[in-house]
């Protein structure tokens, strides 16, 4: 259902389903990717990062994932320099 929402870009009840799937299933690294990519095309870069890294702690053997976390890491930097100027 979340990704029914999300390819309606309805991201906001995307994000609620899978939320509430994290209520049951909490260790589940598929729901926490999902979830920190909605967040990314939302722009929320710190709560995607922030789920990133539950996925992290869950699969550490997982270069996907650190590639990620470094991918949205630099683009946010990049956005605070490109607001700085």
């Amino acid at each position: 259902l979340a990704q029914a929402y999300e390819t309606k870009n309805d991201f906001d009840k995307a994000v609620e389903q899978l939320e509430s799937l994290l209520l049951d299933y909490p260790s589940n690294a598929d729901i926490h990717w999902q979830l920190a990519l909605i967040y990314e095309k939302q722009g929320k870069i710190d709560q995607a990062i922030a789920e990133l890294e539950t996925v992290q702690q869950l699969n550490p053997d997982n270069r996907q994932v650190t590639d990620k976390i470094n991918q949205l890491i630099s683009q946010e930097n990049t956005e605070d320099e490109d607001s700085e100027e």
